[in-house]
């Protein structure tokens, strides 16, 4: 399993980005479930609170561990 640990910047990065400006719902998505796996939440927990599939949880954790934050 891929496990999602962030940085004290790219949680603040994260953070900001999720709280200011305006950001396309999806963007915003992949943010909120990074931030959600950084605390150790499961991806079927991840895609229950947020409305999105267990499967695109798993996608955005493992993405962010092959290629980091961008």
């Amino acid at each position: 399993e891929y496990t999602v640990n962030l940085s004290e910047d790219e949680r603040a990065e994260l953070e900001s980005f999720v709280s200011h400006g305006k950001r396309s719902a999806q963007a915003i998505t992949r943010a909120r479930i990074l931030l959600r796996a950084d605390e150790g939440v499961s991806d079927p927990d991840i895609a229950d609170a947020l409305d999105c599939s267990s499967m695109t949880a798993h996608r955005i954790r493992k993405r962010y561990c092959e290629d980091g934050i961008a």
